[in-house]
């Protein structure tokens, strides 16, 4: 230790401290990224939600369309031979049902609609939000890389000139 000290003493030059340990890559944004991600996310779900319910309403008209198709099968049949009055009120009344759910339904999806097309547009938003943010953090990550490289290169072309002139001892 003291031989050390010795040869320390007033013949060394100040070299900066270079850290061998690589040090993990920081992207400054990180926070603004997570953040628009999860509203990507909120996005995806209401979209899938909104659609979900649109896709229900649809169905619930096809079965109507095809109730109504088959009352029309069943009224043309039922016009053929004796004619009963209570018979043709009800299936009228059953018809008239048919088309009040219709619009019923037509009137719930009009709405679902216009929020499905405002999700869509939310989401387009957040993934170029998304992809705007995921692009600076490549670039920031390539600078990262290149001073990475510098450094370490400046580290070995030290040890280099310090192995090519070395220290004369006393």
């Amino acid at each position: 230790m003291r031989r050390m000290h010795s040869l320390l003493r007033g013949h060394c030059h100040a070299v900066p401290f270079s850290n061998p340990l690589p040090q993990m890559f920081q992207f400054r944004f990180q926070s603004l990224l997570q953040v628009a991600l999860a509203r990507r996310d909120e996005c995806q779900s209401a979209l899938l939600a909104a659609v979900d319910q649109w896709n229900q309403i649809e169905e619930q008209r096809r079965q109507l369309d095809e109730q109504r198709r088959v009352a029309a099968v069943e009224r043309q049949s039922g016009t053929v031979g004796v004619l009963r009055l209570s018979g043709l009120l009800i299936q009228e009344r059953f018809e008239q049902h048919l088309a009040s759910e219709d619009r019923r339904l037509a009137t719930l999806a009009k709405p679902l609609q216009a929020e499905v097309e405002r999700c869509r547009g939310a989401l387009q938003q957040a993934n170029q939000e998304v992809r705007k943010l995921e692009l600076l953090r490549e670039q920031e990550h390539r600078v990262w890389t290149l001073r990475q490289a510098k450094a370490e290169q400046q580290r070995l072309d030290e040890q280099a000139a310090r192995a090519a002139f070395p220290l004369v001892k006393p």
